[in-house]
Order: structure tokens, then C-alpha cells, then sequence
């Protein structure tokens, strides 16, 4: 297996100064790995729809194996036995660990794609976290894997930006429940939304939502709503499923505060954790996938977009994608007293020929 994102040595961790507040002399790079180890726990709804929730632990809390999943844990059992294996994704992040006793930290809801799970994401998750924020993934049964190939879990069918909340409600309560791993954690008065695909289009629809604080939406499928918090939008320029001249439209749109960007030779799903493996292995063989699970030939094909030697390495483009993520919701929340690390220059001095279009527009 092909080394997914590595996390650098701790003694370069810190480009500028690492600490949670604001004030850093220079800009800092959130590509790398924060400063928080990071802890994981399984939570659920009323109905059993699964939240998982990543968030900075304690120091000294890699004391256990860490969270490790695989690309094929999300198919119905009855098409996991006929899917050829895929190798397992390892996350530096340990299950159920104490958390940091530095909060309460701001929350981060995220939102995932169709045809994607709440876990395809891992790897993004536990960066956010990494610096300071409780990040809260629900399933989105309406549009998950297992769904698009017609075999579904049991659920009670919700709106996407009402799973999200439902999410919010259920973190909040945990901060306020004596005993549990996040009480006292959770900063319910920062919250920011991000979301991939399908995902994007929900954190639009939620920023219109006044307790919304920032907004990342990356390839977002529609518009959303009302926006009444600071947007950034990213996007790839080789998009097959999400056009990027529909993307630069959308953000036209978009009232400011708001950034932009196009990564370059990217696609749909270079966003995900499975692009990595998916590229390692030489692409996704759509049609015996698709004859051997019933998932629909466009959806797997979806799948390849960016995630192909024709394409950009997303290992090499996962730190600018991180950084704009981090560097956005730490502006709009006041976390950064500055918002040098948001402006082309250091973007584009940082991340050399990796983004095709850049802006940011502060005011």
C-alpha cells in the first residue's frame, strides 16, 4: 500500500507559532499536523444513525492501536463477500481516549458526498481536530453507499441539514452529561460546517442557519441557501461530476467574506481518503465493480475522477486542501488575529503549482 498522508516530524510542526489563540509572528501552515493528539469516539442518534466524533485528547492518550478502517467496510454484507479486498486506511487517532482538558474547543459539522459514508473522510477529520476543533460526522443514510445500491439500513429519512443538526444537538448534550468523554468540551456558541459533493451543497443550505460561524464547501453539488457566514469554496478544475464553471458561478454568487479555490489536474473525488487508495490501485475497475455490487457504472466512474495517474497526487495535494479548511474556520471564528494565511501570497508561495485559481476576499 502506498503511504497515505504522513504526518512530519514534531520538531517541524510549527512553521510559526503553534499555539490555539491568535497572534502567531508569520503565518502558520495548517497542512501539517496540529498540535493536539487526537481521540475518536461512536456515538448515534435516537434512530441509531451512527456520529462519529473526533476531538483533541489528552496528552499521552496513544496508549492503544489506532483507529484503522477499510473501504469495503460500507458495503451490505451481501456484496462485501463478492468485492476483490482493499487495504486498510490506518488514522493516527485513538478510540475512546481521554479528551484534552484545553476546551471548550469549537465544533466543525461534517457533511460527506453520495455514495460516500460519514468515515471516508477520517483522515480529514482527525486534522481538524489535530488543531482544537471537535469535528461531528453523522451517516447520511439518504445518499450513503449502501443506499445507492439499494439495500439501505433501516432509518427514518431526514433532510440532510436536519441530520446535521440532530448531530450538533447530540454533541451538546454529551459536553453537558457528567461522565462522558466530551464533557465540558464543546464550544456550542463556534460552529462551522464543511461538506463534500452532495455534502457542500448541505453546509450552504445550513450557513443560512445564524449559529453557523464559517462554511467550507468543497465541489459543492448546489447552491444552498441564505448565507450569513464567511464561505470557502474548493473545487477541482478536472470536476467531471461537479463542473467547474458551475463552482465559479456559485461563487460569483456568494456574498463576502468568502475565498476560492481550484485545485489544478484534480476531480471529484480527490477530496476523499479512498482517492489514495483507489490511485494506488491503479484505478477502479468499473465494470466488474459494478457488475459484482449493483452500484450505478457513472457513480464508480465518479470515483476514478482524480484518483488516477493522469491526475494530481492527492497525498501531495491533501496539505492545501487542509490548510484552507483550518486557516478559514480559525479566521472567521477570531481564533487568528490576522488572515495573512488566507491571502494569495502565502497561498500560493506555500502551495506552489497545485491551485489553477486562487481569491479571497476578507470584506
Amino acid at each position: 500500500m502506498r503511504r497515505l498522508f504522513a504526518l512530519l516530524p514534531a520538531a517541524i510542526l510549527c512553521l510559526a507559532a503553534c499555539s490555539d489563540g491568535g497572534g502567531a509572528e508569520d503565518p502558520q501552515h495548517y497542512g501539517v499536523s496540529g498540535p493536539h493528539s487526537v481521540g475518536v469516539t461512536f456515538l448515534a442518534l435516537p434512530d441509531g444513525r451512527p456520529v462519529d466524533v473526533w476531538y483533541p485528547a489528552a496528552e499521552g492518550g496513544e496508549v492503544a492501536d489506532p483507529f484503522v478502517y477499510n473501504l469495503n467496510d460500507f458495503w451490505p454484507e451481501s456484496i462485501a463477500t463478492a468485492v476483490p479486498p482493499a487495504p486498510n486506511i490506518v488514522v493516527d487517532a485513538y478510540e475512546d481516549v481521554a479528551a484534552s482538558g484545553e476546551g471548550p474547543f469549537p465544533v466543525v459539522l461534517e457533511s460527506h458526498g453520495l455514495a460516500s459514508t460519514r468515515q471516508d473522510g477520517s483522515l480529514n477529520h482527525r486534522q481538524l481536530a489535530s488543531w482544537g476543533f471537535i469535528v461531528v460526522a453523522p451517516e447520511h443514510y439518504e445518499r450513503n453507499r449502501a443506499t445507492v445500491v439499494g439495500q439501505p439500513e433501516e432509518f427514518t429519512e431526514m433532510e440532510s441539514v436536519d441530520v446535521l443538526l440532530a448531530a450538533l444537538d447530540l454533541v451538546v448534550a454529551e459536553s453537558l452529561s457528567a461522565g462522558s468523554i466530551l464533557e465540558g468540551r464543546v464550544d456550542e456558541t463556534r460552529i462551522a460546517v464543511d461538506g463534500i459533493s452532495a455534502g457542500g451543497e448541505a453546509a450552504l443550505e445550513l450557513a443560512a442557519d445564524p449559529r453557523i460561524g464559517a462554511v467550507v464547501a468543497r465541489a459543492p453539488a448546489g447552491p444552498g441557501g441564505e448565507i450569513a457566514a464567511p464561505v470557502m469554496v474548493i473545487a477541482s478544475d478536472r470536476d467531471v461530476a461537479v463542473p467547474v464553471d458551475d463552482v465559479l458561478a456559485l461563487y460569483a454568487g456568494l456574498p463576502a467574506p468568502k475565498g476560492l479555490a481550484v485545485i489544478e489536474n484534480a476531480g471529484h473525488n480527490t477530496f476523499t481518503d479512498s482517492c489514495a487508495v483507489i490511485r494506488d490501485e491503479g484505478g477502479i475497475p468499473v465494470d466488474e465493480l459494478s457488475e459484482a455490487t449493483g452500484f450505478p457504472p457513472a457513480l464508480l466512474e465518479f470515483g476514478n475522477n482524480g484518483c488516477t495517474e493522469d491526475y494530481v497526487d492527492p497525498d501531495v495535494v491533501k496539505p492545501v486542501i487542509d490548510h484552507l479548511r483550518i486557516a478559514h474556520i480559525r479566521w472567521a471564528f477570531g481564533i487568528d488575529d490576522t488572515d495573512e494565511q488566507l491571502q494569495p501570497a502565502f497561498v500560493n508561495d506555500t502551495f506552489p503549482n497545485l491551485l489553477a485559481e486562487y481569491q479571497f476576499a476578507p470584506e
